[in-house]
């Protein structure tokens, strides 16, 4: 507490930190000095904001996650103040989910402070959920029928559409004429049936290329010949964006060629060279990269079908280049392209695959190199 009037006076005591610091207190019984240092925290909390803030996201720290952390720790350390949060507070919790702008922490962080709301502000009593299916035959143009479905847990209510719902409707009986707020979330899993035929490039852009290894974009092979696989990475905005994960699927019958591991005197000769040398280093780290990768990769998994890599996107286009080879003979459809901020939703970009690359036996005639693509030069406006 001295560290941090010392070092951040004017900002602490509304800060994250302070509501740790007086859930901290209030476990070590000194309540006193729990109460008065959590109800800044607690106005800062319930305190009206402009529609529109703006918003960014840094080490694991947002607007969502710093309200939904502020108002878990108040409801499990101090429920008196919990049951005095206003149905506003609420709403402006819930608004960054509606609007897409959250990640696998904060939508934790958010279910936990809203599943752990003290009873007399949520209570699923007298709330169901119906579902109705699709008629057919005789009964086509009959009235609907809907029919309860869904549990309680705790203070939320769920449940699983059948496959042949039509309609679902949300129904609330109060007792006493009661009237309570209540929020919705539905969720789908699956597979696309129509593959995205549009490029995105919502503050991200990606490009790949299939190469020979003199860099010579291709669209036929020999079984069993390597080609290089380049994908170009590159931020549009004006900053870097960090913790990327790109996914790049294999076109199907290709597996992907691993780094053979170093020899011991190349071991011994990587501990003599210099620790600046930030390229060498990284492609000696790396399973797959290839000579003139640049990009800023954190980390790679490449899987059976695909390969995972967790990248820094800059302003300036970065290349990671890593080998394939194929299986079997025969054509194979060129999958899309993906990319995303792991921890900010509004960043992505998705390039359609196009074309196909075909896997001729050895010693057939392989087809003339075709022209490359590159990423565009010009940032989006």
């Amino acid at each position: 507490q001295q560290r941090l009037q010392k070092r951040y006076p004017a900002v602490w005591k509304t800060d994250l930190a302070a509501v740790y610091l007086a859930s901290s207190y209030h476990l070590l019984k000194q309540d006193a000095e729990a109460n008065r240092l959590i109800q800044a925290p607690y106005n800062e909390l319930i305190k009206p904001r402009p529609a529109q803030l703006p918003w960014s996201y840094a080490y694991y720290y947002d607007p969502l996650i710093a309200d939904a952390q502020t108002l878990y720790l108040i409801e499990k350390n101090f429920p008196a103040l919990a049951a005095k949060v206003p149905e506003a507070t609420l709403m402006r919790i819930i608004e960054p989910i509606q609007q897409g702008r959250y990640n696998t922490l904060s939508a934790a962080l958010t279910m936990l402070a809203l599943s752990d709301l003290p009873q007399g502000q949520a209570k699923p009593d007298g709330l169901s959920l119906l579902q109705s299916a699709t008629k057919t035959g005789a009964d086509a143009n009959a009235d609907a029928v809907f029919q309860p479905f869904g549990d309680v847990n705790g203070a939320v209510l769920t449940g699983n559409l059948a496959p042949d719902s039509t309609q679902m409707r949300f129904s609330y009986a109060p007792k006493e004429g009661a009237t309570a707020p209540a929020w919705y979330s539905l969720s789908q899993a699956g597979y696309d049936r129509v593959q995205p035929v549009k490029t995105i490039k919502d503050g991200l852009e990606i490009v790949r290329e299939y190469t020979d290894e003199s860099g010579k974009p291709i669209q036929k092979v020999a079984l069993g010949q390597t080609i290089d696989v380049h994908i170009s990475l590159r931020a549009l905005g004006d900053r870097a964006v960090g913790d990327v994960a790109i996914v790049d699927i294999l076109p199907g019958g290709f597996e992907v060629v691993s780094n053979p591991p170093p020899s011991p005197s190349d071991q011994d000769s990587s501990t003599d060279q210099s620790a600046d040398d930030d390229t060498d280093s990284t492609l000696a780290n790396d399973p797959l990269a290839q000579p003139g990768s640049d990009m800023d990769v954190s980390y790679v998994e490449p899987r059976e079908d695909r390969v995972l890599i967790y990248a820094m996107a800059n302003r300036d286009v970065q290349q990671y280049i890593y080998r394939i080879r194929p299986t079997n003979t025969g054509r194979f459809v060129i999958p899309p392209e993906y990319a995303a901020s792991m921890y900010d939703r509004t960043l992505r970009a998705y390039t359609p695959g196009e074309g196909a690359l075909t896997v001729v036996s050895p010693g057939d005639d392989v087809l003339a190199p075709v022209a490359p693509k590159e990423a565009s030069n010009k940032h989006q406006e």
